[in-house]
């Protein structure tokens, strides 16, 4: 039962961090900031390494959570919350890549580095959001017992 209690911290822990760094992310990418967001580079980049830091520890967790939290991995074996969690998490780690890499360009003044490009990383980083409230519902269903085939 220790185990599973650290887990449960440790995701949660990980889970809140994911969340204020992407919203520090998103608000230093706001219009209101116009030019001074190109002298954030460093400071977006170290928000950068602690979100993706918080992302993987939360995946990493979240699995572990399955294979030796309270329930055991026959109690989420046959999920389907579980394959919808696991495509959402696909897609934000396809989005985070996506955000990270255009935020580099961006900020080294590469290609795209106008008002428009701007305003289509914040949209990536609000759809990062979204998703991730998305497997948060997921997972709190599917630790409550619902979606059991």
């Amino acid at each position: 039962m220790l185990i599973a209690a650290v887990l449960v911290t440790v995701h949660l822990l990980a889970l809140l961090t994911c969340i204020v760094f992407l919203a520090g992310r998103s608000a230093l990418l706001r219009p209101e900031v116009g030019e001074a967001r190109r002298s954030f580079g460093p400071l977006l980049r170290r928000l950068d390494r602690i979100y993706w830091a918080a992302l993987l520890t939360l995946g990493a967790s979240g699995i572990l959570l399955i294979l030796f939290g309270p329930y055991g991995p026959a109690y989420y074996g046959r999920n389907i919350l579980l394959v919808l969690m696991a495509v959402g998490w696909l897609a934000l780690l396809l989005q985070a890549a996506f955000a990270t890499h255009r935020l580099g360009k961006i900020m080294h003044g590469g290609i795209g580095s106008d008002e428009a490009s701007f305003t289509r990383l914040r949209s990536s980083l609000m759809a990062q959001g979204h998703l991730f409230g998305l497997i948060v519902i997921f997972g709190v269903f599917l630790a409550m017992g619902y979606g059991r085939l």
